[in-house]
């Protein structure tokens, strides 16, 4: 059974894409429930966008994560993954699982990230 992985990273949508089709030149997840939707693809910008904005590299050229930006975000970054989830849960045709590795976590003690 296929998985979908729920994950931000830097310049990474939280829908993990990880198959790229050369001849296209575009990253997918291999499922194309997923892949077409429309309004999926939008919350995942979306959510790139939100979260990428809390990276910054400095005078160095080292990529710095702001975590107090971080902590006063994380709740409009939970409110995207848990829109993301259900959204992909309506679609789900039982050919993949959910992997959310970013809802735990969002919701956790803020002060211990």
């Amino acid at each position: 059974m296929k998985e979908l992985r729920i994950k931000y990273d830097f310049s990474h949508g939280p829908i993990w894409k990880d198959k790229y089709d050369v001849e296209k030149g575009i990253w997918s997840t291999g499922i194309d429930i997923i892949d077409n939707d429309k309004v999926l693809m939008d919350l995942n910008e979306k959510a790139e966008n939100e979260y990428s904005m809390l990276y910054h590299f400095d005078k160095d050229g080292v990529l710095n994560f702001d975590t107090q930006a971080f902590i006063s975000k994380q709740d409009a970054l939970l409110s995207l993954i848990q829109s993301i989830v259900l959204r992909v849960e309506s679609l789900n045709d039982g050919s993949f699982v959910v992997v959310d590795e970013e809802s735990k976590r969002l919701s956790g003690n803020k002060e211990q990230l």
